[in-house]
């Protein structure tokens, strides 16, 4: 059995990236959509598209949550799109729509730029880690001493995380930690530290320079931020 197909609780509610509706009702949100004036589709196009998202599992965790955890999150980037058997409306997210495309492209430019900069003694991290495929999933055969750390505020992803290190053979070399990223009260702790996807939940630009603050704090003199805008 792999990652994705394992069943994990919903997410705690205080989690800026999925932190949804513990309450969602799918006829109260057809009311919603029936009594809005500012509709992007036809009333019976949203109406269907709710009716089709509700018929998945990922569907379903996006209108409940309105964001992606660690295990959607593996599951969009790399694990679903080798699925058959989907539905319609979830072959076209996961292989054709733009932002997931887009999501995926992102994740490869990230492992392609930190597979090129690790060396020998390095400590890495990555925050929030999700499930830490960006780290894990690099290869370490030709370094040394390397120390890799997953902070996350999300337990259910740290878990998660940590079966993902024992199946990459990492578990001595990895250190997890639950923390929100915006204190993580490290100094010149990291030579290279990635933060994929954090900054679009946050709307507040006050807020997310406070956030690169505290991710420059951590960085070593001269380490290296790998994040996207």
């Amino acid at each position: 059995m792999t990652l994705v197909e394992q069943n994990i609780t919903k997410p705690n509610s205080s989690l800026i990236s999925h932190g949804g509706d513990k309450n969602f009702d799918i006829e109260q949100c057809r009311n919603r959509l029936k009594s809005t004036n500012n509709l992007i589709l036809t009333l019976e196009d949203e109406l269907q598209l709710l009716e089709e998202f509700s018929n998945f599992d990922l569907g379903r965790f996006i209108l409940e949550n309105k964001g992606l955890n660690g295990y959607w999150t593996a599951y969009v980037m790399l694990h679903g799109p080798k699925k058959t058997n989907l539905t319609p409306l979830e072959t076209w997210l996961l292989n054709d729509s733009p932002a997931m495309l887009a999501t995926q492209e992102r994740f490869g430019i990230f492992r392609a730029e930190l597979q090129e900069r690790i060396k020998d003694g390095m400590s890495i991290a990555s925050a929030p880690c999700g499930l830490m495929d960006d780290l894990l999933g690099l290869d370490y055969s030709n370094t040394k001493n390397i120390n890799i750390v997953g902070i996350d505020f999300d337990n259910e992803s740290l878990e998660l995380a940590k079966i993902n290190a024992k199946t990459h053979n990492l578990s001595e070399n990895t250190t997890f930690l639950q923390r929100d990223a915006w204190n993580l009260s490290e100094q010149n702790e990291y030579n290279i530290l990635t933060s994929n996807g954090l900054n679009i939940y946050e709307p507040n630009g006050e807020k997310l320079v406070d956030l690169y603050k505290e991710f420059f704090k951590s960085l070593k003199p001269g380490g290296v931020l790998i994040t996207s805008f």
